[in-house]
């Protein structure tokens, strides 16, 4: 069966505006049963970051896509960080799988980017995988894209 995926609005952690992930009618955050992930938010914060022009929510909608490599090892995913935008706070990543009529996550597990913890990333075995529909997928991510910061 094929997950539904939205993004909506979320205002509950931190006091940070973002959107969140939404499968099958349940934040994703929800899900994932451990307290270091408790107040993270997704990678699509209010207030965005600009690298080389263009915004922090076009980068990671092209990672989301699989256009370009990560900062994590095998070009894991972000998808839940700290407010302030650091990976090495800790991170919620996944593994991106693209094939021709689907898009996977999977091998979901917190991480740090900082050297001595890359070896120890902890596995979140609450949700073992979301298998989407490619082009409902696509069509979520791909407007973000287009944000470049004037």
């Amino acid at each position: 069966m094929l997950e539904q995926i939205e993004l909506k609005p979320n205002w509950e952690r931190n006091q940070v505006a973002f959107l969140d992930f939404i499968v099958n009618g349940t934040s994703l955050h929800d899900q994932f049963d451990h307290p270091q992930v408790r107040d993270l938010c997704t990678v699509f914060l209010s207030n965005q970051y600009e690298f080389d022009g263009k915004s922090s929510a076009a980068i990671h909608a092209s990672w989301f896509l699989g256009y370009g490599e990560t900062p994590f090892p095998d070009d894991r995913i972000p998808l839940y960080i700290c407010s302030c935008g650091d990976f090495d706070c800790g991170t919620v990543t996944a593994y991106l799988t693209v094939n021709d009529g689907t898009i996977q996550w999977s091998e979901f597990r917190f991480e740090r980017l900082t050297e001595e913890l890359q070896d120890k990333p902890l596995e979140l075995t609450s949700v073992k995988q979301c298998v989407f529909e490619r082009n409902a997928y696509e069509k979520l991510f791909q407007p973000f894209l287009r944000k470049v910061i004037d």
